[in-house]
């Protein structure tokens, strides 16, 4: 592993979560759609980042509680680890007490560790590497939940954490609005084509 700033550290995924709430999947058949169970997520859920919560899916009650030991709050991150494997997301609060599939791990960070450092991480090139080394499978390729466990991860100290992470955001925030722009300077190139 390369070297460091100081301060930083090598750990593991799994050394970075709460042992009372380990890296796992969830919910193996949610069954058929119950309008007023738990909502659950998959991979489709959450494509760009951000989870779609008004179309989630739902299960009985009686479904979730055999999987509780997968059960959402919204400190958490989302990992899609089969088919897409890699996907990111974190939970937003009205997610609490809800559920992932067996597509997805639910990994919950400990105190002190920033959930969206590790969000972030999680995305990079170097995590994305690594996904793609362990990924096993023929028709439907994944990250096993021991590889994602042993994923190493550089640990900044937590004021440096929340330095990263502002200076992320930032730069997405600035990518997203270059991005609107180009897409209205499309659409005026379009309906001045039209005009002509």
């Amino acid at each position: 592993m390369k070297d460091l700033p100081a301060g930083w550290a090598w750990s593991t995924l799994d050394e970075l979560t709460d042992p009372d709430r380990p890296i796992c999947y969830g919910i193996l058949m949610p069954k058929e759609h119950a309008p007023d169970g738990v909502p659950y997520v998959k991979v489709k859920d959450f494509p760009n980042g951000r989870i779609d919560v008004d179309s989630l899916r739902r299960t009985a009650p009686s479904i979730a509680e055999k999987y509780k030991r997968s059960s959402l709050r919204p400190t958490d991150v989302l990992v899609s680890i089969r088919g897409t494997y890699g996907r990111v997301a974190l939970v937003p609060p009205e997610l609490d007490g809800g559920n992932v599939t067996q597509d997805t791990a639910r990994v919950a960070p400990v105190p002190g560790v920033d959930r969206t450092f590790v969000a972030h991480y999680l995305t990079s090139g170097q995590a994305q590497a690594y996904f793609k080394r362990v990924s096993r499978g023929v028709a439907v390729k994944g990250v096993n939940i021991g590889d994602l466990k042993r994923l190493p991860v550089p640990l900044p100290p937590k004021t440096e954490q929340e330095r990263i992470v502002g200076a992320v955001e930032d730069h997405l925030s600035r990518l997203d609005a270059a991005e609107s722009a180009l897409t209205s300077a499309k659409l005026r190139v379009g309906a001045f084509a039209r005009s002509g």
